[in-house]
């Protein structure tokens, strides 16, 4: 799993408030003991608020803002577009919450 540092929390929560973020939650190798620092990117399942006026170029925005914060590639996956049941299933299994909107 990996160990995030105050500032990062920080960053990433003010970030988020700016996007519209709902809740952000870790998964896969990041929410696990299988995390590699020096390899692994992040996954983060993100939910936007209803009232999020949201376009793909916000949402790639978004994604770039974090990979900055996190020094790494990030994949940013709304889990409402996930299709696939047992991907979504994957994803699920291994989330753990990381922002949630005040």
């Amino acid at each position: 799993m990996v160990d995030f540092r105050p500032t990062t929390l920080d960053r990433v929560a003010e970030l988020s408030a700016r996007y519209g973020v709902a809740r952000l939650e870790l998964t896969g190798s990041a929410a696990r003991d299988d995390f590699d620092p020096r390899t692994s990117d992040i996954d983060l399942l993100v939910e936007f608020l209803p009232e999020t006026k949201l376009s793909a170029f916000t949402f790639v925005e978004y994604s770039d803002a974090l990979e900055m914060v996190f020094g790494r590639r990030v994949d940013l996956i709304e889990l409402s577009a996930v299709k696939n049941p047992i991907l979504r299933e994957a994803f699920l299994r291994d989330r753990m919450p990381f922002y949630a909107a005040a």
